[in-house]
């Protein structure tokens, strides 16, 4: 049952996050930075991994489409944000 509820606001939270994307209500500077700097490590500009900070969870989106990153992205950090619902609300 706590599997479905995770399930259901992951589905939830990413098709609200990726609706405020495509109606452009999204800033540049919590989205767009982060998908530039991974299209560049896609295009075998490592340096770019460091403009920030070194954040190795980069590395495994690299290898996605340079039109599909921010969709990634934003399904990615709605499976993250749903994921203390199934973690807090299991039983010990």
């Amino acid at each position: 049952r706590l599997l479905v509820l995770f399930v259901l606001f992951s589905i939830l939270f990413s098709v609200l996050s990726v609706n405020k994307y495509d109606s452009i209500h999204s800033t540049y500077m919590d989205l767009g930075y982060l998908a530039h700097v991974i299209n560049g490590i896609n295009l075998s500009t490592w340096s770019q991994i460091y403009y920030v900070h070194f954040q190795p969870i980069m590395l495994l989106f690299a290898w996605i489409d340079e039109n599909s990153i921010v969709y990634a992205l934003l399904i990615f950090q709605s499976i993250l944000l749903s994921f203390p619902i199934y973690l807090f609300s299991s039983p010990i």
